[in-house]
């Protein structure tokens, strides 16, 4: 039949059609073939990008193909191809698809009740997925995969890391998170804080941390002034503010720059507003540019008279740094905005001033004082949550953007408004010092940060009363540690405040005294019997006895008694030699010097002739014990402990009043001065025991071959520079020599 025939030699003449459809994930894309034809499909192929066409054929002839293991958020190029049963065939068109992105974890941190972090990481929504593995992972523990959440809180008690992870089986994104529970800056660590006064990190700059609140731990002593760290930069450099002004002046006076940028005539009549030199300058809305040709008069000012007064010492910490004047958006909402525009021009110099971001910074209410119109709008807030509120008006070098004249001031009210430059504002010098400095103290006002000094800066400590330094009243251009407790600590050769400073010398050197005894039974007499048997150690019973003399002496006079001395005492060779050896720090510090040992008179009640009669014999070597004039000088009861015969007196009190015996109980320790001889008894040594009351009585003497605890003596170089505040938990340290 005619029906019959039709089925059986069909006839297609329609040519086939095909589009395609897609779906994605983070590493597929699926692509499904939608056609259009008369006859069957017999195969359908993909294509991606530029690969040839795969089929489906050994698929099952599906309709669709899966391009797996692409990489997320991929651009790649889609293409369909069916041929049908007649052979006919169609292409789709070419499309471009992209897989889908993997947003990155989050963290954010809260402070803990107990001293610590809570760190929250947020994931985003694809870690509910199947497929989708999430991990976190802290310091070096093991990692931990969520289950079934998006959010997980990590507690730590110190610094560490945490690294948050997600995983779709061939994209990995991998954050991680610092948490810093303090900052270390100048060799000291300070806690970072997120609420509250303290260090805080820089809400817009990585890596930069600021100081925040009305009364942050953040002042240091710097040119013997009081001073505020601002802020830890990026560099590791530390930039610090004078807390007090040093006076008031323009920030240019009108007329003085009449050229390029500064031809504007506000600028000529109320001066120009630009910082530093410059070969282009422009304020942030571009009405006004032109070159600066002259540095301001207050940079000037500051880098030039005011430097000068800055001690060498602190001079040698200051980083030359690099300043920043660009113009912001007057009353910005942006932050970030501001300190780029601020960044946008800089000039490297020693001092500086303020730059206007860095008072909003230093606020610790963010919410209404974070931005420069926050801090318009709410003056009375922002004046009690910032450190840098100071009486009257100070300047900062951030131009107003509305003008070539304004300069934008910090105010007692707390606002931030605009002044003309030829007017007369406070200026707080701001410097950085240098990363390498090393720091001591807590940075509180009672115990601020200090720089290393010099040994000649410790005269500037010279107190009149009480524990301390004081002039040498018998030696003029000298100064002596004085009292029963200075803060006159010092490490030596790793020994932890087991030092004490006795004097600064007039030749610059610091002399001092180990605190804490070498012990007798490992140690030498001061001189053993039969070691010196000739000359002047031949008389009297020094030979039986040891002879009392400190070093080689072409003719040595002790009363009615007198010789050449030929050779050193054992003390002194011991000294000099084993025990120098033994010193394995701070050994290139060590100045040889004179070390005076005069005969001394049992009961003197003149200072000054003992002094006289100590310094007619002198050893220049590296290491001494002490003169016993020091002793006396350091009581500050001059009135019962002035002289030998008062301390004979008054010895119980003496010790009191003496750092020599802070501390000690019992035993004794030499000096270098023999007893002054009226009849034959040259073996005798003064040891402090002398004036000891427990152990030995004024009127005993050791025997120069009996063995005291040594208290070694040195000299350390003038130019040694010392870190430290002096203190016993905090010694003067030697940093340099």
């Amino acid at each position: 039949s005619t029906e019959y025939t039709s089925n059986v030699y069909k006839f297609d003449n329609e040519e086939p059609t095909v589009t395609l459809s897609h779906t994605e994930t983070t590493k597929s894309i699926t692509v499904t073939a939608n056609e259009e034809s008369e006859s069957p499909i017999t195969k359908y192929e993909f294509k991606i990008d530029e690969q040839e066409y795969q089929s489906t054929e050994e698929l099952n002839n599906q309709n669709f193909m899966v391009f797996d293991g692409l990489d997320k958020n991929s651009e790649h190029t889609i293409q369909v191809r069916i041929t049908n049963e007649v052979g006919k065939k169609a292409e789709s068109s070419i499309e471009t698809v992209t897989t889908k992105d993997i947003d990155a974890p989050t963290f954010t941190e809260e402070e803990k009740e107990s001293n610590g972090r809570i760190i929250t990481i947020t994931y985003p929504d694809i870690c509910l997925e199947e497929g989708i593995t999430c991990k976190y992972q802290k310091d070096a523990e093991a990692e931990t995969t969520l289950s079934d959440s998006t959010t997980v809180q990590v507690e730590f008690s110190n610094s560490g890391t945490l690294k948050a992870t997600i995983n779709d089986g061939h994209n990995e994104v991998v954050e991680t998170y610092a948490v810093q529970l303090e900052q270390t800056f100048g060799g000291t660590e300070a806690p970072i804080v997120i609420t509250g006064d303290g260090l805080h990190k820089d809400p817009v700059e990585k890596n930069r941390y600021v100081y925040q609140g009305a009364e942050p731990n953040n002042y240091i002593t710097f040119n013997n002034e009081e001073w505020r760290i601002i802020a830890i930069e990026d560099d590791g450099a530390i930039k610090i503010m004078k807390e007090g002004n040093i006076g008031s002046r323009s920030f240019d006076p009108a007329g003085t720059r009449t050229t390029g940028y500064c031809s504007d005539s506000k600028a000529i009549a109320a001066g120009c507003n630009a910082w530093a030199q410059t070969d282009s300058y422009m304020s942030t809305n571009g009405r006004f540019a032109g070159s600066v040709d002259k540095d301001s008069s207050i940079m000037e000012y500051v880098n030039s008279n005011y430097y000068l007064t800055i001690n060498e010492q602190s001079q040698s910490y200051i980083q030359k740094h690099p300043f920043y004047y660009g113009v912001p958006t007057y009353n910005s909402t942006n932050l970030n905005e501001m300190v780029q525009q601020e960044k946008k021009y800089r000039a490297t110099s020693n001092v500086g001033l303020i730059q206007a971001s860095d008072y909003i910074k230093s606020n610790t209410n963010t919410a209404k004082c974070g931005t420069f119109q926050l801090v318009k709008q709410n003056t009375s807030i922002c004046s009690t949550t910032s450190w840098m509120i100071k009486s009257g008006y100070y300047w900062t070098l951030t131009p107003n953007s509305g003008d070539t004249c304004g300069i934008l001031v910090i105010a007692s009210s707390g606002d931030m408004y605009n002044v003309n430059a030829r007017d007369s504002s406070s200026i707080n010098p701001v410097i950085y010092l240098k990363s390498s400095v090393k720091l001591s103290g807590s940075g509180t006002k009672e115990d601020p940060y200090t720089l290393p000094i010099k040994i000649s800066e410790l005269k500037e400590k010279v107190v009149t009363s009480g524990d301390g330094l004081y002039e040498d009243t018998y030696e003029p251009g000298r100064y002596i540690y004085r009292g029963g407790h200075p803060n006159n600590y010092i490490t030596f050769n790793g020994d932890v405040a087991k030092w004490r400073i006795i004097a600064i010398e007039k030749d610059g050197t610091l002399k001092i005294i180990r605190s804490n005894r070498l012990q007798a039974s490992v140690l030498p007499a001061f001189d053993s019997p039969g070691g010196r048997t000739d000359g002047y150690c031949s008389l009297g019973n020094a030979p039986t006895r040891g002879c009392n003399v400190w070093a080689k002496t072409e003719n040595y006079v002790n009363g009615n008694y007198s010789g050449e001395v030929t050779s050193d005492s054992e003390i002194k060779t011991y000294l000099n030699g084993e025990y120098y050896k033994s010193i394995t720090q701070n050994k290139e510090a060590i100045q040889e010097n004179k070390f005076y040992y005069g005969a001394v008179t049992s009961d003197n009640t003149n200072l000054q002739e003992q002094i006289e009669n100590e310094r007619e014999y002198y050893d220049v070597s590296n290491i001494g014990l002490i003169q016993l004039s020091d002793y006396i000088k350091i009581n500050t009861n001059t009135e019962q402990c002035g002289n030998l015969g008062l301390i004979k007196a008054n010895s119980s009190i003496c010790a009191e009043t003496n750092f020599l015996f802070e501390g000690v109980t019992t035993d004794w320790f030499w000096s270098m001065a023999p007893l002054r001889c009226t009849n034959p008894s040259q073996c005798s040594i003064w040891s402090s025991t002398c004036v000891f009351p427990i152990v030995i009585k004024l009127s005993n003497f050791p025997g120069a071959d009996e063995k005291g605890y040594i208290k070694p003596v040195l000299h350390l170089k003038p130019d040694t520079i010392l870190s430290g505040k002096g203190t016993q938990n905090n010694p003067y340290t030697i940093v340099e020599s």
